[in-house]
């Protein structure tokens, strides 16, 4: 096919490319977003994510029937609030490579790769900057006074020094106190904290392996993302993690959502000559309970 024009690359990306991305559950080089946090549909004409919060100070005072809400700010609920974040990567087409002959598909599909693995760096770059956001405390989070709604996770502090079985254990110990069943967590790191924890525990890193499938949609074996245990906890080694932190956290706490999934669009391009392929995304992460996460901070790297 030689000479392609930017009408057939525009119905070429909405007939076969987008509707594809629009169906895929799961993307290569995302192991946060596939391993550790937790995909929730987008709620419909929304331009925010937000999620109810109950205060600290909600004691569950008797009231009897009839009776209005307890008095002295019990049950007070608040509404947790993210904004979305846009993603973007671009690929040029130059006109020299628009004009050799050849299946439309195959020339596409180097630059189609290449900006998807762009754009979901982006927001697997933007999910570990959210999530760490969420964990390590300051004053506020999603618009709410941490100290008010018990939305603070509790911090291990490293001190600068090598990770040691004491700050794990005392950071486990903080979430059984928050009422968490450890059976139902995760841990993850950087590779640097990880392989930190297998040289104090002596652990093999091929005695077990989980790794997303999208086909079943679950974890199984296989040789990539290799995985250790801590107290029964699977242990995800998360490249491009902040390589100072370990995070514990409950499953379903750490969560993500699409308010625009993954498309292309083409364009034309003012500097060079030729199309641009303009990759893009709207997506919003959070923690949905700080104090149900616990984290070491300060660690030698």
């Amino acid at each position: 096919m030689a000479n392609v024009t930017r009408t057939v690359l525009d119905a070429y990306l909405n007939d076969v490319v987008n509707p594809a991305l629009a169906a895929r559950t799961h993307f290569e080089g995302t192991p946060l977003m596939s391993t550790v946090m937790s995909e929730t549909p987008w709620k419909p004409g929304s331009d925010t994510i937000s999620w109810p919060v109950e205060s600290a100070n909600s004691d569950g005072t008797a009231s009897s029937e009839g009776a209005g809400w307890p008095a002295g700010g019990a049950r007070t609920v608040a509404k947790a609030v993210i904004t979305p974040q846009t993603i973007l990567a671009v690929r040029h087409l130059t006109g020299e490579a628009l004009s050799v002959g050849g299946d439309l598909s195959s020339l596409l599909q180097t630059e189609i790769d290449a900006g998807m693995r762009g754009l979901m760096d982006a927001a697997e770059s933007y999910c570990e900057t959210e999530v760490l956001d969420g964990i390590d405390d300051d004053t506020t989070y999603a618009g709410l006074t941490r100290s008010t709604y018990n939305f603070s996770s509790t911090d291990t502090a490293g001190g600068s020094g090598a990770l040691t079985e004491a700050m794990l254990d005392a950071t486990s110990e903080s979430l059984q106190t928050e009422g968490v069943n450890l059976g139902d967590c995760l841990v993850f790191s950087a590779h640097e904290q990880r392989n930190a924890y297998a040289e104090i525990a002596g652990t093999e890193f091929n005695e077990h392996h989980y790794v997303f499938n999208a086909d079943t949609k679950g974890l199984d074996l296989s040789e990539r993302g290799k995985v250790i245990f801590y107290a029964g906890m699977p242990w995800h080694a998360i490249p491009g993690f902040a390589n100072t932190y370990v995070v514990m956290a409950e499953r379903g706490q750490l969560l993500y959502s699409w308010k625009k999934r993954p498309f292309v669009t083409v364009h034309e391009n003012e500097s060079i000559y030729g199309l641009t392929l303009k990759f893009a995304a709207e997506i919003g992460a959070y923690v949905k309970n700080p104090a149900r996460c616990a984290r070491i901070s300060a660690l030698a790297t």
